[in-house]
C-alpha cells in the first residue's frame, strides 16, 4: 500500500514543530552572529546580526535555533522578547532588536541625597534581576 505524499516522514514535520514551539514558548538567544556558530548543540538560538554570512545570509533579524544538526529559522513579530543569555538582559524586538542599555548609579552633584541614591540602587538592581538591564 502506497504511502500518500503528505504523509511522508510526518514525524520530521512534528519535531521541527515541538522544537520551535519550544524555543518560542521560552526564548533565549547566546548573543547576536553573523555566522553559524561551529559549536553550536542542538536547542541553542541566535540573533542573527547584518551581513551575515554562509546559512544565515539574507536572514538578518530572524533568530536560527539549532535542531537536529540543521538550522530553523524564526522571523520575530513587534512586541516579541527573547532573553539573551551572554548579555545577561532581554532584547525586545519592534523594527529591529533593541539593546537594553547600562544605567549607572548616581556618584556626585551638589546635593548627596544618601537615602534617594539608595533607592535608586535597589530600582536598578531589581531591573537588573528582571532582565531588563544587563547585568554587571
Amino acid at each position: 500500500m502506497a504511502t500518500p505524499s503528505a504523509q511522508a516522514q510526518k514525524e520530521l514535520f512534528v519535531n521541527e514543530a515541538h522544537a520551535l514551539a519550544d524555543a518560542l514558548l521560552h526564548p533565549v538567544v547566546k548573543g547576536i552572529v553573523t555566522a553559524p556558530p561551529v559549536e553550536a548543540s542542538d536547542g541553542e538560538a541566535f540573533i542573527i546580526a547584518d551581513n551575515a554570512t554562509e546559512a544565515f545570509a539574507g536572514r538578518t533579524g530572524q533568530i536560527a535555533l539549532r535542531q537536529q544538526e540543521q538550522w530553523l529559522f524564526v522571523t520575530p513579530a513587534a512586541g516579541m522578547r527573547v532573553f539573551d543569555s551572554i548579555l545577561g538582559a532581554e532584547r525586545h524586538y519592534r523594527d529591529g532588536w533593541s539593546t537594553p542599555v547600562s544605567l549607572s548609579t548616581p556618584g556626585s552633584g551638589d546635593t548627596i541625597d544618601v537615602e534617594a541614591r539608595a533607592v535608586i540602587d535597589q530600582i536598578l538592581n531589581l531591573m537588573q534581576g528582571a532582565g531588563l538591564l544587563p547585568s554587571g
